[in-house]
C-alpha cells in the first residue's frame, strides 16, 4: 500500500499546474522562494502527461511551436518527412502535399523577430538603420535549395537567394510531395553568407516554414534558424539545482536546470535509487529532443529507449538520458527529480542531494572541427 508521502507526490505530479497556482495564490513557505523563480517555465514543462499524438508531419529541425536555433555551420540541411520524428515506424499512409516558405528575418530585443521586408518598410524605422540592414545585404548570399526528392535522392534544384528574391522571401512547390504508406522525406539545405561567421551574434536569421496543403489536419511546422562565430567557440553547458542549501535542508522534490550554449548533447544522470524524474520531461509535448538507445545502451535511429542504465568509474547502476542541444535561445531546461523514498535525508557533505545528479556535454563533431 502506499504511504500518504507517495501518494502525495504522485498528486503533485498528476496535477502540477493546480498545485503551482495554489502555491503562488498562498505566497509563502520555502517551496515558494525557488517557484518564484523559476516562474511559467516550470508550470509549462510539467503541465501534462497524456501521451502524445504521432507527427506525421515532421523535420529533424522544424516544429509545431515557435522556436529559434543557432546552428554550426553555414550550411544546414532540413528534412520533411510522413513520419514521427521519435519512431519512424508511425508513417503517415495519406500522400502529403506542401509548401516550402522561407525569408529573412532580423531578430530585435529578447525574442522578437521582424521580416526584413517589414522592417525596411516600417516608417518607424529610422534610415540610417535601414541603410545599415541594407548595407550588410548587399552582394550576400542567404539562400534555400531543395536537394532531395522523396521519389529522388538524387535530385537538385536550383539554390534560390533570398536576398535576390522580392520581399527577400520565397515559396517552393515543386516536387514538394510526400508519398504515403512508406517512409518519405524530402530535403532543403539552407546556407549563411561568409559574414555572419566574422560576428558573435546572428545578423540575420532564415525562417523556414513547410505548410501542409492536401491534408489539413496537419500542422504547420516552421523555426528560425541563425549561425555566428560564437556557436562553435562558445560552447559550454552546465547543470545544477536551483535548491542551492541542500547540504543542510531536505526537500521532497528538487529541481534541476541546464543552461549553456552549443551545439551537441547533453547526458543527464542521476541515481534511480534516489530520483525519479518527472516524466513530462521526457514527454514530445516537452518540444525536448533526444539519443535513442538499444536493448544494449547503443545508440540507435530508432525506434529505442531514451534512458539507459550504465556504470563508470564515477557511478554504479545510474540512468542516463541524452539531451540533443543545438541552440542559444532555447538556453534554460528544467527537470524536477522526486525523491524515492521519503524516510532518506539528502543532506550531509556526502549524502546531499546534488551527489546524486549530474551532467555532461559533447560538442557535436562538426561544431568542434
Amino acid at each position: 500500500m502506499k504511504s500518504s508521502y507517495e501518494k502525495l507526490i504522485n498528486q503533485i505530479k498528476k496535477h502540477w499546474i493546480m498545485f503551482w497556482m495554489v502555491c503562488s495564490l498562498i505566497g509563502v513557505g520555502t517551496f515558494i522562494g525557488f517557484a518564484s523563480y523559476t516562474g511559467v517555465n516550470s508550470a509549462k514543462r510539467v503541465a501534462s502527461t497524456r501521451p502524445a499524438a504521432k507527427e506525421l508531419f515532421s523535420s529533424n529541425v522544424l516544429k509545431s511551436q515557435a522556436t529559434s536555433q543557432r546552428i554550426s555551420s553555414k550550411e544546414y540541411t532540413i528534412t520533411v518527412c510522413n513520419y514521427d520524428q521519435k519512431d519512424s515506424t508511425a508513417v503517415n499512409q495519406n500522400p502529403i502535399t506542401y509548401e516550402m516558405i522561407a525569408y529573412l528575418v532580423i531578430k530585435k530585443g529578447e525574442n522578437n523577430y521582424i521580416k526584413v521586408s517589414d522592417y525596411l518598410n516600417d516608417e518607424a524605422v529610422s534610415s540610417a538603420d535601414k541603410e545599415y540592414y541594407q548595407g550588410k545585404l548587399d552582394g550576400k548570399t542567404y539562400s534555400i535549395q531543395m536537394v532531395g526528392d522523396d521519389a529522388d535522392s538524387s535530385y537538385t534544384g536550383t539554390p534560390i537567394n533570398l536576398v535576390s528574391e522580392s520581399g527577400y522571401s520565397t515559396t517552393i512547390t515543386d516536387n514538394c510531395t510526400l508519398a504515403g504508406v512508406n517512409k518519405s522525406t524530402d530535403q532543403f539545405k539552407i546556407r549563411f553568407d561568409d559574414q555572419e561567421h566574422t560576428v558573435t551574434e546572428p545578423i540575420f536569421y532564415i525562417y523556414v516554414e513547410a505548410h501542409p496543403i492536401s491534408l489539413a489536419a496537419l500542422t504547420t511546422i516552421f523555426n528560425r534558424l541563425g549561425t555566428a562565430q560564437s556557436t562553435a567557440d562558445a560552447a559550454s553547458w552546465q547543470g545544477k539545482l536551483i535548491e542551492t542549501d541542500c547540504q543542510s535542508v531536505d526537500y521532497d522534490f528538487y529541481n534541476y536546470v541546464l543552461t549553456g550554449n552549443g551545439v551537441g548533447t547533453v547526458d543527464i544522470m542521476w541515481d534511480p535509487t534516489k530520483f525519479e524524474p518527472n516524466d513530462f520531461f521526457f514527454n514530445e509535448l516537452s518540444g525536448n529532443e533526444f539519443v535513442l538507445y538499444d536493448s544494449n545502451g547503443d545508440e540507435t535511429e530508432g525506434p529505442g529507449n531514451i534512458t539507459k542504465t550504465f556504470t563508470n568509474a564515477d557511478h554504479t547502476n545510474w540512468k542516463m538520458a541524452t539531451l540533443k542541444v543545438d541552440s542559444t535561445d532555447t538556453n534554460r531546461y528544467q527537470i524536477q527529480l522526486y525523491k524515492i523514498n521519503e524516510e532518506l535525508s539528502y543532506t550531509g557533505d556526502t549524502n546531499k542531494a546534488s551527489n546524486f545528479i549530474d551532467c555532461k556535454y559533447h560538442k557535436s563533431a562538426s561544431a568542434a572541427s
